[in-house]
C-alpha cells in the first residue's frame, strides 16, 4: 500500500508537511497547528505557523490535444495543431473565502480508511504512524472524472497529472520540498525540490513556488495498473509496487546526470558520440542511431561507415560528421586519431557482415581496450553477431552494454555457456539468464523484449522496464534505442559519482520475500539503459496512439525530443 508524504521546510523554525495514509491518496499535514491571520479566511485553507504557511495548493490534469484542420475543398485533414488544456481537479487558496467547487481538507478517521481497505484492517497500522491531529486532502486519482465536454470535443494525445504548491514566509530562506514515496510503512524514495530565489509581494512577504511536480502523475499510472490486477494476486501487487518504486528512483538518478543547459558551455560538453556502422546495403540504421543520439541531447555525432555508405548518410543530414573509413586498409591508423575526441561509441547499426569490416571492428575493440580509461561502448545489431562469434573481444570490458533481442540473446548465451538453445527457450525466468551472462562476460546486458531486462555484473539482480511501448514492429526501433542509449550512457559514466552516491544512500525495505528489493544498488549502465528504454518506449507509444499501423521509425525519431522533455525535464 503505497503512500505519499511531502515535507516542506526552511532553515529556521518554519515547516509544513503534506502526507497521506491511504495508497490511493495524497494530502497535507502540519506539525504544530494552524494560524489564522484574518478571521474572514476559512481556516481549512491555511496550513502553517507564524512565519511560514502554505498559500496555495493545486492539483490538475494537463491534456494534450490534437485539432485537425480541413481545407474547404478537401474531405480529409490537411494539418494538425496541438494545444494543451488544463483541467483543475482541486485548487486551495488561502484568500478564497467561499471555497466553491473544491474539496476541503478534512480530518481522516480510521473508519474512512477501513471502508476503502476492509481486507487489510483498514490500514490501521499505517494510520497510527501518522502525526496526531494531521489534516488530509483525500483524492483518489484513478477515479477522477474529467468533464465529457472536454474529452468529447478533442482528440486526446496524452494526459499528465501535476501538483503545484505556493508558500509564503516573512523572511527569505531556502525552502526544500521533500516528497517521499512509502510502501508498507517504509520509505522507499525521496524527491527533493528546492526554491532559493523567492519573489517578494507588495506586503513584503516572500513567495516560494513549486510548479508541476510529476509525482501524482506516476501515482495515477500505478493505481490504474494496480486496480487491473486480480484481487487474489497479492504477490503481483507487491512486485508491481517494487517496480514502481524502482522506476521513480532510476528516473531520478538519471535526471542527476543530464548536462544542464547553460549559456557558458562549449560545443561537445554534452557528448561527442561515435557511430560505427553503415554499409552498402544498410544506410538507414546508422542514421537512426545517430539522430536518436542527437535528439536525446548529444552535441556531436561522428559516423564511421563504409565508403559506399558515406554519400547517402552525408546527404541525409548536415549535422552528421561522416568518415568513410570502415572498409579502409588503414582503418586502425585512420580511426585512432579520432578516438580521443569521443566520449562514447555505438557499434553495429548497419554494420553488415563483410569479413573485412568485421576484422576492422575487431581491431577497433582491441584499441579501445588498451586505453587507460576505456570509453563506454554500446554494441547492437551485427556488432552482436561479431561478439557471438568471438565473445572474448568484450570479456571484462566493464563499460560495455550489449543490446540483444531475444533471438540474439539465445545465440550469445548458448555460445558463452554451452547450454543448448532448447534449454534456454524452456527457462521461464529470463532474468536469471541475463544476470548469468552479464556475470560470465562481466559486461552489461540490455535484453530487449516485451519487458526490457537490464543486468549488470555489479548489481544484485536485473531490473526490468515495463513501460508500455508500441505493438508495431517497424524496422529501426532498435537503432533508435541504441542511439538514445549511447548518449545516456555517456552522461551516466561521466557523472557516475552522482549515481553511486544516491545508491549508497538508498535504504532497502525488507519484505517477506527477499527477492523484492525496492532500492537495490543501481549501476550507471542500468540507470542509462532504463532511461533510454523508457524514453524510446514512451515515444513509440505516443506515435502509435496517433498513427497506428502507419507509423514508422522516422515518426518515433521526431517524438524523442518532446518525450525527453516530458519525462526528464518537466
Amino acid at each position: 500500500s503505497p503512500a505519499v508524504h511531502t515535507h516542506a521546510a526552511g532553515r529556521s523554525r518554519c515547516s509544513s508537511n503534506t502526507s497521506s495514509s491511504s495508497p490511493l491518496s495524497s494530502g497535507s499535514t502540519v506539525s504544530q497547528g494552524l494560524m489564522i491571520t484574518n478571521s474572514s479566511i476559512t481556516p481549512l485553507a491555511i496550513i502553517g505557523d507564524e512565519s511560514f504557511r502554505l498559500y496555495e495548493l493545486s492539483a490538475f490534469v494537463e491534456i494534450n490535444r490534437t485539432i485537425a484542420t480541413t481545407h474547404p475543398s478537401l474531405i480529409y485533414p490537411t494539418s494538425e495543431a496541438y494545444s494543451a488544456h488544463q483541467h483543475d481537479l482541486i485548487r486551495l487558496h488561502a484568500n478564497d473565502i467561499q471555497m466553491k467547487n473544491i474539496q476541503t481538507f478534512e480530518t481522516i478517521s480510521i473508519d474512512q480508511i477501513f471502508d476503502k481497505f476492509p481486507h487489510y484492517d483498514g490500514l490501521k497500522d499505517l494510520y497510527e504512524r501518522n502525526p496526531y491531529g494531521s489534516f488530509f486532502l483525500i483524492k483518489f486519482w484513478a477515479d477522477v472524472p474529467i468533464s465529457s465536454s472536454i474529452t468529447n470535443s478533442i482528440n486526446i494525445r496524452d494526459e499528465s497529472f501535476f501538483t503545484s504548491f505556493t508558500y509564503t514566509s516573512c523572511s527569505n530562506r531556502p525552502i526544500h520540498i521533500s516528497t517521499r514515496l512509502c510502501s508498507f510503512g517504509k520509505q522507499v524514495l525521496e524527491k527533493v525540490e528546492t526554491s532559493e530565489h523567492p519573489q517578494r509581494d507588495q506586503f513584503d512577504q516572500y513567495i516560494y513556488r513549486f510548479d508541476r511536480s510529476p509525482l501524482c502523475d506516476y501515482m495515477v499510472q500505478f493505481i490504474q495498473k494496480l486496480r487491473s490486477l486480480p484481487n487474489t494476486c497479492m504477490m503481483n501487487s507487491v512486485l508491481e509496487m517494487a517496480m514502481a518504486s524502482q522506476h521513480m528512483q532510476l528516473l531520478q538518478s538519471f535526471r542527476k546526470v543530464i548536462p544542464p543547459l547553460l549559456f557558458d558551455t562549449h560545443k561537445g560538453e554534452a557528448g561527442r558520440i561515435g557511430v560505427v556502422g553503415g554499409s552498402e546495403e544498410y544506410t538507414g540504421a546508422p542514421i537512426f542511431a545517430s539522430m536518436a543520439a542527437f535528439r536525446t541531447g548529444a552535441d556531436l555525432v561522428h559516423v564511421f561507415c563504409a565508403k559506399s555508405a558515406a554519400i547517402p548518410i552525408k546527404s541525409f543530414s548536415p549535422d552528421l560528421i561522416v568518415h568513410p573509413l570502415l572498409d579502409s586498409p588503414s582503418f586502425s591508423d585512420d580511426i585512432d586519431k579520432w578516438l580521443p575526441r569521443l566520449h562514447a561509441l555505438v557499434i553495429g547499426p548497419g554494420l553488415g557482415r563483410d569479413e573485412k569490416i568485421l576484422s576492422n571492428v575487431e581491431q577497433l575493440i582491441g584499441i579501445l581496450r588498451k586505453q587507460e580509461h576505456p570509453i563506454p561502448i554500446v554494441i547492437d545489431a551485427d556488432g552482436l553477431h561479431l561478439i557471438t562469434e568471438k565473445p572474448h573481444l568484450i570479456n571484462n570490458y566493464e563499460n560495455c552494454i550489449l543490446t540483444p533481442n531475444v533471438i540474439e540473446f539465445e545465440r550469445l548465451y548458448a555460445k558463452v555457456t554451452g547450454v543448448k538453445s532448447d534449454e534456454i527457450k524452456q527457462e521461464n525466468d529470463k532474468r536469471k539468464l541475463a544476470q548469468k551472462l552479464a556475470e560470465t562476460l562481466h559486461v552489461n546486458i540490455l535484453m530487449k523484449g516485451h519487458l526490457d531486462t537490464i543486468s549488470s555484473p555489479n548489481s544484485q539482480e536485473p531490473i526490468q522496464c515495463g513501460i508500455d511501448g508500441s505493438p508495431r514492429r517497424c524496422g529501426g526501433q532498435g537503432d533508435l534505442l541504441a542511439g538514445a542509449l549511447v548518449t545516456s550512457y555517456c552522461w551516466a559514466i561521466k557523472n557516475r559519482d552522482k549515481i553511486e552516491h544516491q545508491s549508497s544512500n538508498s535504504e532497502r525495505s525488507p519484505t517477506s520475500n527477499e527477492r523484492i528489493n525496492y532500492l537495490s544498488k543501481s549501476t550507471p549502465a542500468q540507470v542509462a539503459a532504463y532511461a533510454a528504454s523508457t524514453l524510446v518506449r514512451t515515444a513509440s507509444q505516443g506515435v502509435f496512439n496517433k498513427l497506428g499501423r502507419s507509423m514508422i521509425s522516422a515518426d518515433i525519431l521526431k517524438e524523442i525530443g518532446p518525450t525527453f522533455n516530458k519525462i526528464f525535464e518537466k
